[in-house]
């Protein structure tokens, strides 16, 4: 299936239904058919996109495992990129170990890569009026990559390959951004304020989970094998517009 617009992502909900009970409210977890999201991505386009070498580098690419991030020096090397900058170039070899052991791997910045991460991108873009970044999580053990957290923007959270299970909880912070005042925030402050369990599910090739800014949440690769790739959607705030001017 291709995705032209907003209503084939949140599809079967519309577009009214999502914006008047949904968008920026609570989470929604939206059941769809296994090749939904198929053209977004698969095994055979993350293999696409991992080989274009010249795109990664501890920026772009990072490794979890046991909830923390794996350090660069652990699966890297020193090198230089197409601008020749001097960065730290991930070695396959070392990938390959530690996603042996359990580890997620995480690949930033993905949005535009292929037509149709653009075009997903591109269709929330346009109906929410943000900026839109995606990322890719891709797990071959059944392991919880990140503790319990929130992000600082809307999740739309595409499913394509495998189970996951996502608890969403209750607390949520009011209007978080990208500022250290809430970046800054430790792991026994967010295990306190996320409060109850709101909703446990298990997400399957097709499916798609909303999550608004500030809601907590956390998941568990449930199967061997599995990719999804959140849509991030940032709206425009003062901040943006100073930081601009500046």
């Amino acid at each position: 299936m291709s995705i032209t617009n907003f209503a084939d992502i949140i599809a079967p909900v519309s577009e009214d239904e999502f914006f008047a009970d949904y968008h920026g409210k609570k989470p929604l977890h939206v059941n769809g058919n296994a090749d939904k999201f198929a053209g977004v991505m698969s095994w055979e386009t993350l293999n696409g996109i991992l080989d274009m070498t010249d795109i990664w580098s501890a920026a772009t690419m990072g490794l979890h495992l046991g909830g923390e991030a794996v350090p660069p020096a652990e699966f890297c090397r020193p090198g230089a990129d197409r601008n020749n900058v001097q960065v730290q170039i991930p070695m396959p070899e070392k990938v390959q170990a530690l996603l042996a052991r359990g580890a997620t791997l995480m690949c930033n910045n993905i949005a535009r890569l292929t037509p149709e991460l653009s075009a997903t991108a591109g269709a929330i873009e346009e109906a929410i009026e943000c900026r839109v970044q995606a990322n890719l999580y891709c797990s071959w053990l059944a392991q919880q990559a990140f503790h319990t957290h929130y992000d600082t923007h809307d999740v739309f959270a595409v499913h394509v390959e495998g189970e996951k299970t996502w608890r969403v909880y209750e607390g949520r912070l009011d209007n978080p951004i990208n500022h250290p005042r809430f970046k800054g925030l430790d792991q026994t402050y967010h295990d306190k304020a996320r409060g109850r369990v709101l909703m446990e599910v298990t997400l399957t090739p097709g499916d798609l989970l909303y999550i608004p800014r500030g809601q907590y949440h956390d998941a568990l690769a449930a199967s061997q094998g599995t990719i999804h790739v959140p849509f991030g959607a940032t709206s425009m705030i003062g901040m943006d517009l100073i930081s601009e001017a500046f």
